[in-house]
């Protein structure tokens, strides 16, 4: 991999800020609050990167999905299954179910709340102060999670009017505003208002059947926060949020071989149903489809966060609330093609009430501790019907085919609670040195009401309601250790231990009570050795981690014969992996107004175990340990900077980022799920003036095209395979990232205490 241009941008931000500049910046303080507390980034033996706001600001980012790279290690790529989705990863670790089941790998909070499906993950970053993302796992932080969470701290009352107005347009018809509003009320009491709206932005995908554009949204989001504060005892923060999206299911392409089913039998279409070449799509293009089903998609959420802080006994106290509702439809086409092949409608309903009270004290001076309790309320349903593929595996003569006109339905329900109780302590054990332990216990209860496949033929509905109904508790205690060494007034290293899980569950596309049969925890271990240091008069930042992690009992899904002899496919725990890596994160302010940021991770991932039946000789065991874990690039990188400098009556902005991924898989038992290595380049000039900012940004200015996440769908992802051996696949098929997006932003924030 050439990495010769970022290492000579990097070489020049290092002599830079050693050039002895007469009145260079600083680059201040970052403040992390994951552990409760306001504490000093450089002084937490923790990896954690802090963006702040302005970081972001300085070019055209407007999703979460704009931080990958950023902070090392992370990936987080769209998930078109569902609303606003997201599969992020951690360090090689990470989830992509669309699944209301199955809790993601790296936590996502909002305020302190977890968004506890992959849904709506993919964040609006509009209005906010700060994200962190903490790159292991830890025993303080709402829901446990495999190898990290990220958090989003979005602004709060100022208690002053104030406006801060956001316009855009660019190519593809995609317009977007955004306003955020503080006003006071009363004394102590004041709020804030803030709205979002986006529109189109999918004149890049090209429905060559329906003539239609594909991936367009018409998103809004609306919040209000009440802030109330008594003296300095006190403190509560109220936000509700209410958003909807009227948007397409984002278009999938159609990359089915000969030997997919849809490839081969259906061939008196207009177009055809067989890719051009390895990952090259049936029209020969990365932005057009020819997908005949029904897009839409529609999704309705309400939210209620309220934080309270308070001073009681000695201590300091944080409860934090939380209630989520979503409601999504949406209509999938998922064997990519102008067939009848495969098509799907899908409603689902999410609801969850979270509860956390968090207390902290000092015992004499040399020992903070921390304790709290955290509790979690989940519900979803489902219910799905699926078109046309009965009928298809009638024609293609399997015995499990129907008649045509037959339509498959399946529904499943599930309540789970989630109670946690954890416990910190910190001790000065010298001037230099510091120790911590954490603890959390955690109990996951959950039930699961599950009805599996039924075909309805007109009025006739077979089998009659057959029900799977299942109950599965986990518990789990979790360590956390660390010890740090403050080697001056600049530099710290320390090491640590971390513990982290997700619970059990069950398979919400079971076919049978041996489909529906629970799955275990999924467990990681985490050891990391760091340095954090400031260098030069805080003007050049460099943090370094060496960690190593193993992932026990990791959940996959692969085929198996049950007890009637047929073959369905499961979800079980059936593989481990061992992963290890370094981060350099490097931050420099060598002159006034210029700041650069360099971000880098190196990691090795690789299957210690992945054992699953052997269909043709039965009784035997396949270890496909030769395969890559998903979402584990060897390399990726980063490096931004950010000049700006006056420039007649106002001041000039110049940005350029560039960003670097290695291979990585993201269908690890299929070749077609590799996605190559590539790079990207996001640049933006802009130009401040009194209250306005004007900015012209192209984002991926290149235009690199590459997948994000393969699928293939085989029978048993349908139905059960009878008398045979082999399963056969039926569709493959891919999304692509989006495309180069050029535009224009004015950004107005009027002073009214002028």
């Amino acid at each position: 991999m050439n990495l010769r241009i970022p290492a000579a941008i990097l070489l020049a931000c290092i002599c830079l800020s050693v050039s002895g500049q007469e009145s260079p910046e600083e680059l201040g303080d970052a403040t992390t609050h994951f552990l409760k507390e306001d504490r000093d980034v450089q002084w937490t033996p923790h990896s954690v990167t802090v963006i702040k706001r302005d970081e972001l600001e300085s070019s055209f980012k407007r999703d979460l999905e704009d931080i990958e790279s950023i902070v090392p290690g992370l990936i987080i790529d769209r998930m078109n299954t569902t609303p606003r989705g997201a599969a992020i990863a951690l360090r090689g670790i990470g989830s992509s179910g669309a699944s209301k089941g199955f809790d993601p790998a790296v936590a996502v909070n909002i305020d302190g709340v977890y968004v506890g499906t992959h849904t709506n993950r993919l964040q609006v970053l509009f209005d906010f102060e700060q994200i962190e993302a903490v790159r292991s796992p830890h025993t303080f932080e709402n829901n446990p999670n495999l190898s990290g969470s990220i958090n989003i701290e979005r602004t709060k009352p100022t208690g002053e009017l104030d406006v801060d107005v956001r316009a855009s347009v660019g190519i593809d018809d995609r317009r977007e505003v955004d306003a955020v509003i503080n006003f006071p009320i009363i004394d102590a009491l004041s709020g804030k208002l803030a709205v979002f709206w986006k529109d189109g932005g999918g004149e890049y995908m090209k429905n060559v059947y329906q003539s239609r554009d594909e991936n367009t949204e018409d998103y809004q989001l609306a919040s209000l926060t009440l802030n109330w504060q008594f003296q300095d005892l006190f403190e509560a923060t109220y936000t509700f949020d209410s958003e909807s999206s009227d948007q397409t299911t984002p278009a999938i392409l159609n990359i089915s071989s000969p030997a997919d089913l849809l490839c081969s039998i259906t061939t008196n279409t207009p177009f055809p149903n067989c890719r051009r070449g390895f990952q090259n799509p049936e029209l020969d293009s990365l932005r057009l489809t020819a997908q005949n089903f029904s897009n839409d998609r529609k999704y309705e959420g309400e939210h209620h966060t309220l934080r309270v802080t308070f001073d009681a006994f000695g201590h300091d106290f944080v409860a934090i609330t939380g209630v989520r509702d979503n409601d999504e439809s949406m209509d999938m086409d998922l064997d990519a093609s102008n067939s009848d092949f495969y098509h799907v409608e899908q409603n689902q309903n999410y609801e969850q009430f979270s509860q956390e009270i968090t207390m902290r004290g000092e015992w004499q001076e040399n020992l903070d501790y921390a304790a709290g309790i955290y509790y979690l309320d989940t519900a979803y349903n489902i219910y799905q019907r699926e078109f046309h593929i009965l009928s298809e595996l009638g024609n293609a003569g399997f015995s499990e085919g129907r008649a045509p006109g037959s339509i498959q339905e399946l529904s499943s329900a599930q309540d789970s609670e989630m109670l946690s109780v954890f416990a910190h302590a910190e001790y000065i054990l010298s001037d230099r040195w510091i120790a911590d332990l954490g603890i959390r216990w955690s109990e996951v209860d959950r039930n699961f009401n599950h009805i599996p496949s039924r075909i309805r033929l007109g009025d006739a509905l077979s089998p009659l309601r057959t029900q799977l109904i299942g109950d599965e508790t986990s518990k789990e205690l979790l360590r956390n250790a660390g010890i740090s060494y403050k080697v001056d007034e600049e530099a710290m290293v320390y090491i640590r231990y971390s513990e982290g899980f997700i619970p059990g569950g069950f398979d919400e596309n079971a076919m049978s009570a041996v489909a529906g049969n629970s799955y275990g925890s999924e467990t990681s271990r985490t050891g990391e050795i760091g340095l954090k240091s400031d260098w030069w008069g805080d003007r050049l930042r460099v943090n370094v981690v060496y960690y190593k992690t193993e992932l026990d009992n990791k959940v996959e899904r692969f085929d198996a014969y049950v007890d009637s002899g047929v073959i369905e496919s499961l979800l079980d725990n059936v593989a481990e992996v061992e992963i290890s890596g370094w981060e350099v994160e490097i931050k420099a302010m060598p002159l006034e107004g210029l700041y650069i940021h360099t971000a880098y991770s190196h990691l090795n991932s690789d299957y210690n175990q992945y054992n699953i039946p052997n269909l043709v000789t039965p009784g035997e065991i396949i270890n496909l340990a030769n395969l890559t874990p998903p979402r584990a690039p060897k390399d990726n990188l980063f490096v931004g900077l950010d000049y700006q400098f006056p420039l007649g009556p106002g001041r000039f902005g110049v940005y350029g980022g560039y960003r670097l991924f290695s291979d990585y898989q993201t269908f690890p038992t299929l070749p077609e799920g590799e996605v190559k290595n590539w790079t990207a380049w996001d640049v933006a000039i802009s130009y401040e003036w009194r209250d306005f900012l004007f900015r012209i940004f192209s984002n991926n200015v290149k235009n690199k095209e590459y997948t994000q996440n393969v699928n293939q769908i085989t029978q048993t992802n349908i139905l059960p395979v009878e008398g045979r051996k082999v399963v056969p696949s039926l569709i493959t098929s891919t999304e692509y990232n989006q495309p180069r997006y050029n535009g224009l932003e004015i950004i107005y924030r009027p002073s009214f205490q002028k």
